[in-house]
Formats: C-alpha cells, sequence, structure tokens
C-alpha cells in the first residue's frame, strides 16, 4: 500500500476509536527517496490528540532525520533517550529473579556481569538465565554467584549462538573482519581514523 493509503486508514480507525502510531527503526526511512517529506506531511494532517512514538537505535541517521536543519523532519516531536537501567536498581532485579533458584549475586559482580555485556537488558537477561541453568545443573542448595561463574555462563550463550554469527561473518572480506575484531576488542573508539586503532588494524585510514 502506499504511505497515503496507510495514513488514511489511520485516520479512519482513529475516528472509530482513539488509536497511536508507533514506528520502529524509523531511521530505515531515510534511505527510502522522499519518504521523509512524504511522512511529514501525513504526520502534519493527523487528526489532533493523536498518539505518536518514534523509535530507532541508529543515533547518526535519526540525527539527519531531526537534526538537521533543512531536514522535512527538522525539530519534529521531542527527544526521549532511554538510558542505561541503573546498576542498583538491576541488582536488586536479578536477586529477585535469582532467589528462586537459592542463588545470589553481590553488588560488585553484578556491575561487572552489566558492564561485561555493555548494560544492554536482554543480553543480561540471557546472561543470567545461563547462569541459572548452570548452577542448577551442578547444585541445588542455596549458592553464591562467581565471577568463573559469569565467564562460563557467557561461553555457553555464545555458543549456542555462534553459528549464526560466524555465518554472517562469512559475508565480510577478511580486512572487514579485522576492522570488527579490533572494535570488539577496544570497545568504544572515539576516534576510528586515530593512531591507535588504525596500527591495531594494520589497515590504512582509507581502508579502514
Amino acid at each position: 500500500i502506499s504511505i497515503s493509503q496507510f495514513f488514511k486508514w489511520t485516520v479512519e480507525i482513529h475516528h472509530k476509536k482513539p488509536c497511536a502510531l508507533v514506528f520502529d527503526e524509523f531511521q530505515d526511512i531515510h534511505f527510502v527517496a522522499e519518504a521523509e517529506a512524504l511522512i511529514r506531511n501525513e504526520l502534519q494532517n493527523l487528526p489532533q490528540r493523536t498518539s505518536i512514538v518514534i523509535m530507532g537505535s541508529k543515533k547518526h541517521l535519526l540525527a539527519k532525520i531531526f537534526a538537521k536543519p533543512d531536514a522535512p523532519l527538522a525539530g519534529f516531536g521531542e527527544d526521549l533517550e532511554l538510558r542505561p537501567i541503573a546498576y542498583e536498581e538491576y541488582y536488586e532485579y536479578m536477586n529477585k529473579r535469582l532467589r528462586h533458584h537459592n542463588l545470589h549475586i553481590t553488588y560488585e559482580l553484578s556491575c561487572y556481569l552489566q558492564d561485561l555485556v555493555q548494560r544492554i537488558p536482554e543480553t543480561i537477561n540471557i546472561l543470567c538465565f545461563e547462569i541459572v541453568n548452570l548452577l542448577n545443573m551442578i547444585s541445588k542448595t542455596k549458592k553464591e554467584i562467581n565471577t568463573e561463574n559469569i565467564h562460563a555462563a557467557l561461553l555457553n550463550a555464545v555458543d549456542k549462538r555462534k553459528s549464526r554469527f560466524e555465518e554472517y561473518l562469512a559475508n565480510f572480506s577478511v580486512s572487514e573482519q579485522k576492522v570488527l575484531e579490533v572494535l570488539a576488542k577496544m570497545g568504544v573508539v572515539k576516534l576510528p581514523s586515530g593512531k591507535e586503532f588504525v596500527t591495531s588494524c594494520g589497515l590504512s585510514q582509507k581502508g579502514i
């Protein structure tokens, strides 16, 4: 269907019952010719009090859509950034769930676990699930989680999913794989063209 037809149906539904529009991974419209201007026009013509939520994971593309002064959607809406969940809050949540399995994790180790997977909630949950499976197989008595348990659980989680990533990486060149490998080891790289990153990759700045 066309964009105009989609919004026409939305208006018809809204007249019957108030609704909200939620767009996920919105930044992908950046690659569709004239889509930003068309959508801006349709959004402006929606009935009043229509709730609109726009979400995306690629900040650099979202900036081009909403922050670039001459972009059709420049200045549209209000920004809400979902920041990492506080260490203390996730620590309490972890132990609340682990308690049902006679397990406990210290605050220091819970912070280590969160940092290990870049504080991504879904990944933290996956890792905790693997820890539960690992320790429930070993003992049914109350147990304190340690660093070795976390590392073993992480290896299990990665091992279960490695084939999908191996297949994905197979599409990259040797140079591209090298850049990804160094990036993974270094974590956040503020200067991709900086001397340290370039030297570690063994490529030229242009190559990177």
